[in-house]
C-alpha cells in the first residue's frame, strides 16, 4: 500500500514535469516486473503480461483498435472508445475504418466512452491501454489516472517512413506478446514496397503520367476539391501528383479549388470514396469548366477505397497503391487487383478473411471508373 502510493506521487511530479518519462505504475493488481518498453512519446513503461492471452486491452482514440487487430489481439479487448462503438461519429461512415469490416463485433464491446472516463475503463478489469494521444501529459495522466499500463502509438506515420513504422512494429510486437506477428507485418510490408519498386522501375519515363486525387476526408470535411500533394498510391505507383504538397508545411490533405485543378490538367483522376457522393456534386455542378480536363475528356476517372478514416486505413493505402498502378499503367502492373487487394488484407488482418469485395461493399462505390459520363 505505502509502495503503491509512493508511485502514484512520483507519477504526480513526472506529470507535473511535464516530462517524456515512464510512469511506473501498472494495473490494478500493482506489480512492475514485466519487460519494459519505449512507446512512440519517449516513455518507458512496464508491460503487464508476458503471453497474449493474460492481455485485457482498452482502445482509445483514433487508430488504437486498428493497430491492436494488427496483431490479431480483437479477442484480448475489453474496452473500445465511443467511435469505435458506433455512439458516437456517423453511422453512416462507420465502416470506412477497414478494421471494422474486418471484424463484424467490435460495436458488442464495452464502450468506455473516452480515454478521461477512468470509471469505465477500470471498470473492464483492463491491464494495458493503447492511445495515440500526442500530449505526453495527456498520456501519463491516463496511466496516472487509471493505475493501468499505457502505450502511446503514433498513427501520423505513413509509410514514406518505413523505419519509424518499423519501429512501432517493433515496440507493438513486445507489447502484445508476439514479436514473431512484428516480423511478419514487417517483411510483409518490405516485400510489397519492394514488388512496387520492380514495377516503377520498369516504366518508361516517356509513359509516365499525371494524376490528380480528390475526395479525401480531414477532420469531418472532404470532397473533389479536398486533396493532398503527399499521396503515397502516387508515389509509390510512379504517378505523377499535379498538386503541390500542403502549403502549410505538414502532410495532411487540403483544399484546392476548380481553378487550380484546370490548371494542373492531369491525366487521370483518383476520387477517394470516403466523399464520393459530394465529389460527384462537385463535379456537377462544375463540370462544364472541368470538361477540358484531359482526365474528363478520356473519362479517366476513378474511385479509390478510403484513405483516412478515424485514422489511416494502412491496408487500404496499399491497396490503393496497386489499384492506381494497375489503372494509369496495366501492361506494368499486371495482376488481378482483387486478389492482390485480398492478399493486403490477410498480412494485416491475418486472422479475418475479410476479402477486397466485401471492403468495397462497405465502402461503395468500391475500386471501378467513375459513373459521371
Amino acid at each position: 500500500m505505502y509502495s503503491k502510493g509512493i508511485a502514484i506521487l512520483a507519477a504526480a511530479v513526472i506529470l507535473c514535469a511535464g516530462g517524456a518519462a515512464a510512469v511506473m505504475l501498472l494495473n490494478q493488481g500493482g506489480g512492475s516486473d514485466g519487460e519494459t518498453v519505449t512507446d512512440m512519446l519517449g516513455r518507458e513503461v512496464v508491460l503487464p503480461a508476458e503471453s497474449q492471452e493474460d492481455l485485457r486491452i482498452v482502445c482509445v482514440s483514433a487508430g488504437a483498435l486498428r493497430m491492436t487487430c494488427y496483431y490479431g489481439c480483437i479477442d484480448r479487448v475489453v474496452g473500445v472508445d465511443a467511435y469505435d462503438a458506433g455512439t458516437v461519429g456517423s453511422t453512416a461512415n462507420y465502416y470506412m475504418a477497414t478494421y471494422r469490416v474486418a471484424y463484424d463485433g467490435i460495436t458488442g464491446i464495452e464502450n468506455v466512452g473516452s480515454y478521461d472516463n477512468t470509471e469505465a475503463i477500470r471498470g473492464t478489469g483492463a491491464n494495458l491501454i493503447i492511445t495515440s494521444e500526442r500530449d505526453v501529459s495527456v498520456v501519463n495522466s491516463i496511466q496516472t489516472a487509471t493505475r493501468i499500463a499505457t502505450i502511446a502509438i503514433n498513427v501520423d506515420l505513413e509509410m514514406d517512413d518505413i523505419e519509424a513504422m518499423n519501429a512501432q512494429f517493433e515496440m507493438l510486437g513486445k507489447v502484445f506478446c508476439d514479436s514473431g506477428r512484428a516480423d511478419e507485418l514487417k517483411n510483409g510490408i518490405s516485400d510489397l514496397l519492394e514488388e512496387l519498386a520492380e514495377y516503377r522501375n520498369r516504366i518508361p519515363e516517356e509513359d509516365r503520367r499525371t494524376a490528380y486525387v480528390g475526395g479525401m476526408f480531414y477532420y469531418m470535411q472532404g470532397g473533389l476539391y479536398k486533396t493532398t500533394g503527399n499521396y503515397l498510391a502516387f508515389d509509390l505507383a510512379g504517378v505523377e501528383n499535379v498538386m503541390p504538397p500542403n502549403p502549410s508545411g505538414n502532410k495532411q490533405p487540403y483544399d484546392t479549388d476548380v481553378e487550380d485543378v484546370m490548371a494542373a490538367d492531369p491525366d487521370y483522376m483518383f476520387v477517394d470514396c470516403m466523399t464520393y457522393s459530394a465529389s460527384k456534386a462537385a463535379y456537377e455542378k462544375d463540370k462544364r469548366s472541368l470538361g477540358n480536363i484531359t482526365a474528363i475528356e478520356d473519362e479517366d476517372v476513378y474511385t479509390t477505397l478510403v484513405y483516412k478514416y478515424y485514422g489511416t486505413n494502412w491496408e487500404t493505402q496499399l491497396m490503393n497503391v496497386f489499384y492506381v498502378g494497375s489503372v494509369v499503367y496495366p501492361e506494368v502492373f499486371g495482376y488481378e487487383i482483387s486478389e492482390k487487394a485480398d492478399g493486403i488484407l490477410r498480412l494485416f488482418f491475418e486472422d479475418s478473411d475479410v476479402t477486397c469485395e466485401e471492403v468495397a461493399e462497405a465502402q461503395t462505390p468500391g475500386y471501378g471508373r467513375a459513373d459521371w459520363f
